[in-house]
């Protein structure tokens, strides 16, 4: 269990910032307005990928480890430092780019939905709900592999 949290944070970090400089090339090229319609052009199959990337890293990275219960614990380590990252004070420091890069699988969803301007204040939900989306479509991808291996 240990080991399929430790993967699933590096997974987590790794497909954050591939997807963070994803975003930053075509604000730094176009630079894009705030919620124009040429941006979610781009974010939208971005997020698509990005997606799909997170349940197939769960159905070939990662381990079953035999019961739902267990897959469940083996990933909550996302979610937990999403968690912390959402409500780490601002005590001098800039968290916003933490979190931001830490969520930027899911700006694309943000933008769609309009949430940027919540997204960075005192309005905690949207932190919350997409720090417990990589866990969530990590623990799709393994239970995917678990129905794949289960005999009919």
């Amino acid at each position: 269990m240990v080991k399929n949290n430790v993967i699933s944070f590096l997974m987590t970090v790794v497909i954050s910032v591939v997807t963070y400089m994803l975003y930053l090339i075509p604000n730094y090229i176009y630079r894009f307005d705030q919620h124009s319609k040429s941006q979610l052009a781009f974010f939208v199959p971005l997020l698509a990928i990005t997606l799909i990337l997170f349940v197939v890293t769960g159905r070939y990275v990662l381990k079953d480890t035999g019961s739902p219960v267990k897959n469940v614990v083996s990933l909550i380590l996302p979610f937990i430092i999403g968690i912390l990252i959402t409500f780490t004070p601002t005590n001098g420091v800039n968290p916003l780019g933490l979190y931001f890069a830490y969520s930027a699988p899911f700006a694309g969803i943000a933008g769609v939905l309009n949430l940027v301007q919540g997204f960075f204040t005192t309005d905690i939900g949207p932190g919350v709900t997409f720090s417990a989306v990589p866990s969530l479509l990590f623990l799709l991808g393994l239970q995917w592999q678990s129905r794949l291996r289960k005999p009919l």
